[in-house]
């Protein structure tokens, strides 16, 4: 068996060890690259506009480099007051690695359980969404 793995450079370097250790080998796909949108620069005044009621959702590891790269490289720093939610745990912790803030995240990690989690009272104002443009959209609903 031979594996192709569909990830980042990073991720892909993670798992290849792990296959490693089952001596299957692996090699890299690099058919797509992450890059930032268009709208990632409005983040700043978006940032600045926010409540502190509201709940910023992490939807994945590029999200969260991505903003922290545009922000760093402007100068602005991720709001302390606001709430984060990840995706997921490791969206969790890259989060953490940028920032030094924390974010809570499901058990699990799907769209479906961080919608179970019961963080989004009606009481709240906003809800942030930072994701990519082909991400599901079950919690853009």
């Amino acid at each position: 068996m031979h594996c192709l793995i569909f990830r980042d450079f990073k991720d892909y370097l993670e798992i290849k060890k792990g296959l490693e250790n089952w001596n299957i080998p692996a090699n890299h796909a690099d058919i797509f690259s992450i890059s930032p949108g268009p709208d990632l620069k409005k983040i700043g005044r978006i940032f600045s506009s926010l409540e502190a009621n509201t709940i910023i959702v992490l939807t994945s590891k590029n999200s969260v480099f991505q903003v922290s790269n545009y922000l760093k490289k402007h100068k602005i720093s991720w709001p302390k007051e606001l709430r984060y939610i990840a995706i997921g745990k490791r969206t969790a912790e890259v989060f953490y690695e940028q920032t030094q803030l924390n974010a809570l995240y499901p058990s699990s990690f799907s769209s479906e359980h961080l919608l179970k989690m019961n963080l989004f009272q009606k009481e709240l104002k906003k809800i942030l969404i930072l994701g990519g443009n082909n991400g599901r959209k079950l919690i853009f609903n």
